[in-house]
């Protein structure tokens, strides 16, 4: 769990929106192992292995905000990227990242300093304080218009294995993809590890990733949010990763699906099924590529998903990892073969 931990800690804290991943990219092409490729969007797709086509993607960006106006009394006025709920907004604290600079702000509901119980009903009334008094100030500061901005929140670990800190939405998946391909050995086809940019808008690293390998299958990792108060027979944290038999894009290829829930219960690791009713995966796209993929989405369950705490529980990300690691290593040309054909 140690070493989960120091690379969660140092993922996490890097700052991505979509379009602006490059913290998290550079800190990938220096520590991962294979040999390492990009696609014209800037995915890094990290590759293992001859054979058939293997692709596990994972998103790299998080939700966030750029800047889109400076006041006259120098506060930032902010436009969403990706699912940022208002209500996790208010009244915490964000970076800005500018071109050589990064600045702490603090977020409010309206265009003062008296800060307000009331939930806007759109970003149009959220703005940042970065201490500054006039348009003048931030301008010369080095601040501008489309420089990004992102949560501030420092890890820690809680009861029972719970992890907790920002980004982890789409971090926690990319840390298991990161961790996989440092422990394969010996494998029987080519693995391409894809770790995909622009996920929050609209998957398009997932897209271009997939055209690029070619994959016969395809996998996408993701996170599905936990309801920490819900029903008792709901996925829960601590209970394994998730197979998504059904999303709104994808309906889970049943024979990859029926394999890897066989490789979970021949090596003992506890897997949650599911489906997910309002929204579409990476794999959507990914069965589409070239004359087309078998796909199957799985996932890790996050709690506080796109808040400034997000928790996830350390055995789920090992016991991916494990299982990711038992499928890859166990496929060859004639078992994809019989995936696909049979």
């Amino acid at each position: 769990m140690k070493e989960h931990i120091e690379h969660l800690n140092q993922l996490t804290q890097l700052n991505a929106i979509a379009s602006h991943e490059n913290e998290v990219t550079s800190y990938l092409k220096s520590n991962l192992k294979g040999s390492l490729s990009t696609d014209r969007l800037g995915s890094v797709i990290a590759s293992q292995g001859q054979g058939k086509s293997v692709l596990i993607t994972a998103p790299i960006d998080e939700v966030g905000m750029i800047v889109s106006y400076i006041t006259s009394n120098g506060l930032l006025k902010v436009q969403p990227v990706g699912n940022l709920p208002l209500n996790n907004v208010l009244h915490q604290r964000f970076i800005i990242t500018s071109k050589d600079k990064t600045f702490h702000a603090i977020s409010l509901a309206k265009d003062d300093t008296n800060q307000t119980k009331d939930i806007p009903k759109n970003f149009n009334k959220v703005y940042l304080d970065l201490g500054f008094k006039t348009q003048e100030e931030v301008i010369q500061a080095g601040i501008q218009i489309g420089d990004m901005v992102t949560r501030y929140s420092e890890p820690l670990i809680i009861q029972n294995d719970r992890y907790v800190a920002k980004a982890l939405d789409g971090r926690a998946s990319a840390y298991a993809l990161y961790a996989l391909t440092n422990q394969l050995d010996k494998l029987k086809v080519q693995l391409n590890a894809a770790f995909t940019v622009q996920h929050k808008m609209h998957m398009k690293g997932a897209k271009t990733a997939s055209y690029k390998t070619s994959p016969d299958i395809a996998i996408n990792l993701t996170t599905h949010d936990v309801d920490l108060n819900g029903d008792d027979n709901g996925i829960k944290l601590g209970q394994g990763p998730i197979i998504y038999f059904y999303d709104k894009g994808l309906i889970g290829h049943t024979g990859l699906r029926a394999y890897i829930e066989q490789m979970s219960k021949k090596h003992h690791i506890p897997v949650q099924l599911t489906h997910q009713l309002d929204e579409i995966g990476e794999g959507h796209y990914l069965q589409f590529a070239h004359i087309g993929a078998a796909t199957l989405s799985l996932a890790l369950p996050i709690a506080h998903k796109n808040s400034h705490q997000e928790t996830v529980d350390l055995k789920d990300i090992d016991n991916l990892i494990k299982l990711l690691k038992y499928f890859v290593e166990s496929l060859n040309n004639q078992i994809i073969d019989n995936l696909l054909y049979d």
